[in-house]
């Protein structure tokens, strides 16, 4: 994806063989194709952590591999619903709705984890590989929101 909007931009950056509106939304298209392949990264790169979770003998990660899977499934479902707004300031209200929710779920999710720590339920290392997984997924779902923000 990189390759190909390096050659488009230097083929069509100083020419007129696009129009400016024309330039502009294939841009749009081609950052948010980068920012799904981020996406898709970020979750392959905790895909051991998920397994970890989900084979591990400690109950509350265990657990948190099953709430981690519906949380993703309820975004999934959230998302999916808005490719078919077709009202611009409408879905942007619901975008803005969603970045707020995700920042809400997330502080709630590090409070519980960092209670786990002081519980002595989990250890340092297990709270450091949950803070990372969440915040992959945080991040991955951020670029999927930022993605379809740019296919509008």
């Amino acid at each position: 994806i990189l390759g190909f909007f390096a050659k488009f931009h230097e083929k069509y950056s100083n020419s007129d063989g696009l129009e400016k509106d024309d330039y502009t939304q294939l841009q749009e298209y081609i950052d948010a194709s980068r920012q799904i392949v981020y996406a898709a990264k970020a979750i392959t790169d905790i895909a051991h952590n998920l397994k970890e979770f989900e084979s591990s003998a400690n109950d509350f990660l265990h657990q948190q591999r099953i709430v981690i899977s519906d949380d993703w499934n309820e975004f999934d479902g959230v998302v999916r619903q808005q490719l078919s707004v077709t009202d611009q300031t409408n879905l942007t209200i619901k975008i803005e709705k969603i970045k707020t929710e995700l920042v809400s779920r997330d502080e709630k999710q590090k409070s519980g984890y960092i209670l786990q720590l002081k519980n002595e339920k989990l250890s340092e290392m297990e709270i450091s590989t949950l803070m990372n997984v969440t915040r992959e997924i945080s991040s991955c779902k951020k670029s999927l929101i930022s993605a379809l923000e740019k296919m509008r």
